[in-house]
């Protein structure tokens, strides 16, 4: 019985993290699967939760500078710069067609605005782009500049 309830509490360690309750089998394994959801979704919602931010600049230099800036300030702790990018858009009520570079940032969730303030900061556009990839714009000009192409 022993070496089995050893193996039930192993089963239940998870990332230095120990659950080990004495109730039936089958209870462990609700409370722990209740437990673990628990650990996952405060995993998720962390401040030191994973965030990609993208932005886009016309100069391979600067994007470089910029980049390095990020990743040199502890902001970012990589960035990858996608040359040969193409863009359409609306600028000035005319529809142009740019050669830009685009730039992943990696950060945390308490980096994040670290980041934005960097980018803005020192980025040669009016209206830089700000986004992370689930889709929120973190830079309110450029969601209304979006919305405004849009309507």
């Amino acid at each position: 019985m022993v070496a089995d309830s050893q193996r039930e509490y192993e089963t239940f360690h998870v990332l230095q993290s120990t659950l080990f309750i004495e109730l039936p089998a089958s209870g462990r394994k609700r409370v722990a699967a209740a437990a673990f959801t628990c650990y996952i979704e405060a995993m998720i919602s962390s401040d030191s939760a994973i965030e990609i931010i993208l932005t886009t600049h016309d100069d391979l230099q600067q994007a470089q500078d910029l980049a390095r800036l990020l990743v040199d300030q502890r902001a970012a702790a990589c960035v990858n710069l996608v040359p040969n990018l193409i863009s359409v858009f609306r600028w000035e009520n005319a529809i142009r067609v740019e050669d830009e570079i685009l730039l992943l940032i990696k950060t945390t969730a308490d980096r994040s605005q670290r980041v934005q303030t960097l980018i803005k900061r020192h980025h040669s556009y009016d209206v830089p782009e700000i986004i992370r990839l689930d889709g929120e714009v973190l830079h309110q000009p450029y969601m209304e500049w979006l919305r405004d192409c849009l309507a």
